[in-house]
């Protein structure tokens, strides 16, 4: 049945990033919706890490092909070999890897025995992405702390692509997010997190989705345009951008954002 199935292509735009696969970005736009779910049913504690990634598993498991395989919680030692080891690497796991089988059917049961999630090297060659997941809301030391532990797997493995999903509840992360326009910021914007000191690690906010909590108020928008307009100030183009970024903010503002970084 899976003998001959087509590995997936993860193709790079002309910076070196990845070109976020449609998978992915469905899982996110579905994360987003979400949370914005589960905030209307119970608004008052946020989502914890450990849900929102178990959430974001099973979504990412619906996209993805017959020969992928979503694993949690999998040891860093997977991903590296006798010789390149961190000494420290047993403190850590990776939250979501996507593995990709050449026969699912044989190989399914040794990649999900308990026995392999301890063995050195065992994911290497199969996984092809992986995923930190962190909220904003957690310290820019943890943050910065899994930057580098996905720095260390990209080193050690050139061919996995090395992913953060941040995710922010009720606000929007302006560390990594245009709070106007709801899109990422550019790589020379990341000011608190990017570093240019040979070895540090490089992020790229490669792909944005949120859900708001309100809608447009198109009515209003267009009166304040309107208005303006008939005010035939010389100014007028940077007012009507002031006032499209004065609404921007105000929908933004208390949306769900899930935000993929990617680290290399």
């Amino acid at each position: 049945m899976f003998e001959g199935v087509d590995m997936r292509k993860y193709d790079k735009h002309a910076n070196g990033y990845t070109k976020v696969p449609d998978y992915i970005i469905n899982a996110m736009q579905g994360l987003a919706y979400w949370i914005g779910y589960k905030k209307c049913l119970y608004n008052y504690y946020s989502l914890s890490e450990l849900a929102i990634g178990a959430e974001f598993s099973s979504l990412l498991q619906s996209g993805a092909n017959e020969n992928e395989i979503v694993l949690c919680e999998r040891q860093y030692c997977n991903f590296f070999t006798e010789g390149n080891i961190p000494n420290d690497v047993n403190k850590h796991r990776m939250d979501l890897t996507v593995a990709e089988l050449k026969n699912p059917k044989k190989e399914i049961a040794v990649i999900l025995d308990d026995d392999n999630k301890q063995k050195i090297g065992f994911l290497r060659g199969k996984a092809k992405v992986v995923f930190e997941v962190k909220l904003q809301s957690s310290s820019k030391s943890l943050i910065k702390e899994d930057f580098k532990w996905l720095k260390k797997i990209k080193k050690a493995n050139p061919s996995i692509i090395t992913y953060m999903l941040l995710v922010s509840q009720d606000q929007v992360p302006e560390e990594f997010v245009d709070d106007a326009s709801g899109h990422g910021k550019r790589d020379c914007q990341l000011v608190n997190f990017s570093s240019k000191k040979r070895g540090d690690p490089k992020i790229h906010v490669s792909k944005v989705r949120y859900a708001l909590n309100s809608k447009l108020n198109t009515v209003q928008l267009k009166s304040w345009i309107s208005q303006t307009l008939e005010t035939f100030d010389d100014e007028i183009d940077e007012m009507i951008k002031e006032q499209v970024d004065f609404v921007g903010k105000q929908l933004l503002s208390q949306g769900h954002f899930v935000c993929l970084i990617e680290v290399v």
